[in-house]
């Protein structure tokens, strides 16, 4: 897997972020990445909460949903623009099977369900879009020949499950165990 768990798709400071990922893994393969090799991306958590902090910095102080919203749908954009350019990046150099995740549902992370129903649908938006905008990417990378599948997550499932029963936060892997369990390999990948 290319991402490990603090990443964004752009280039953030502070921050493993895609770019840098793709970067380091081609001067380690020599600049010929395995063609049979199954590239996992998974991208977006970090991106939709700035994106999200960016909503709730810009709306306060312009009282302008739409202002807001284009602060956080700056960020998104930028973060697939990141994710579109490391498919394209690793297919100049012969990767050819991409298995791209969705967003996480981060509506239904605690912190943000503590902000109120307002951010926990702005939230959700975030993600939808996101989500779109994953799946436009998946499609128009399909169309050049790419063997490429996005896969839905069940790990927002595991986030509730962690939430009702708070002894297992402790636990620094019960959420990735919860989550290995559900995962699912999608049965096409197009084309």
């Amino acid at each position: 897997m290319l991402a490990p768990d603090l990443t964004t798709a752009n280039h953030a400071t502070n921050t493993v972020n895609l770019p840098d990922q793709v970067k380091t893994f081609l001067q380690d393969v020599n600049q010929i990445a395995p063609p049979d090799a199954l590239y996992v991306i998974e991208m977006g958590r970090n991106d939709l909460r700035d994106a999200l902090a960016a909503y709730f910095t810009v709306y306060p102080k312009t009282g302008s949903q739409s202002q807001a919203a284009s602060a956080a749908n700056l960020i998104l954009t930028g973060a697939l623009n990141g994710i579109a350019l490391g498919i394209q990046t690793l297919h100049h150099f012969e990767a050819n099977k991409f298995l791209v995740w969705n967003a996480p549902r981060i509506d239904l992370v605690p912190a943000v369900q503590n902000l109120g129903p307002g951010a926990v649908a702005v939230a959700l938006s975030l993600v939808a879009g996101f989500n779109q905008g994953l799946a436009q990417i998946v499609s128009s990378s399909a169309a050049l020949g790419i063997q490429i599948a996005q896969m839905e997550r069940t790990r927002s499932r595991a986030i509730a499950i962690v939430r009702r029963w708070p002894s297992r936060r402790r636990r620094t892997n019960a959420h990735d165990r919860a989550y290995r369990t559900r995962v699912r390999t999608p049965d096409v990948f197009h084309p």
